[in-house]
């Protein structure tokens, strides 16, 4: 069973990896102005990066269990 979860964990991480590569870098944009016709990105580096640390957490923490 605990070698089924480290490899669940390790999917998430890896998934959450992809995920991250395919948000694009908006350095320097401000994204708390919004033009005409201009939708915010739903999903951003950061909060990806977020999740990713949440899940890997939450894995260590299962691990010490």
């Amino acid at each position: 069973m605990m070698k089924m979860a480290t490899r669940i964990r390790d999917r998430a991480i890896r998934r959450a990896g992809e995920l991250l590569e395919q948000v694009e870098t908006q350095q320097g944009k401000r994204n708390d102005i919004i033009t005409s016709g201009e939708r915010p990105p739903e999903v951003n580096r950061q909060q990806v990066a977020t999740a990713t640390e949440q899940v890997e957490e939450r894995a260590a923490m299962g691990e010490k269990d």
